[in-house]
């Protein structure tokens, strides 16, 4: 449980760049949904963290991957898979659109790669040191 607690504390810290940088290049919207979406999620099974939109409760970063990633040019069906069933009007055949890719993410994690390993290092050591203190004054 204590190794647990050491390497989550510190990988939380590490990220933290990343975090920011990445709030950064997320695209601005009116209401920023996506950028206030943007943080980290304990996976204690893998004792690990996972670092980009969050998806559930209170934030909406569930499109996250169409911004970074793309879109292709999307077209209505002129007709419905089931029988019968037809796109009435002039829309029929009309695209909705592209979404280009920005791939913002990616730019933020290649920005702070190096910042992270640094820091993540250096925290994981001073969170070990300061687990050996505290077992040291519970054996005196």
């Amino acid at each position: 449980m204590d190794q647990h607690k050491i390497f989550i504390s510190s990988y939380r810290k590490a990220v933290k760049p990343l975090v920011k940088q990445a709030k950064i290049n997320a695209p601005k919207g009116v209401t920023r949904i996506l950028e206030k979406s943007i943080g980290t999620v304990e996976i204690p099974q893998r004792m690990s963290i996972l670092v980009g939109p969050k998806l559930s409760g209170r934030y909406k970063g569930w499109y996250a991957h169409f911004t970074e990633e793309g879109t292709k040019e999307r077209i209505k069906r002129r007709q419905s898979k089931r029988k019968g069933a037809k796109i009435r009007g002039n829309m029929a055949g009309a695209s909705t659109g592209k979404v280009t890719a920005t791939h913002w993410f990616q730019n933020a994690f290649n920005a702070t790669r190096d910042e992270v390993d640094s820091i993540a290092e250096k925290v994981w050591y001073e969170e070990i040191d300061k687990y050996i203190m505290k077992l040291n004054k519970k054996l005196k």
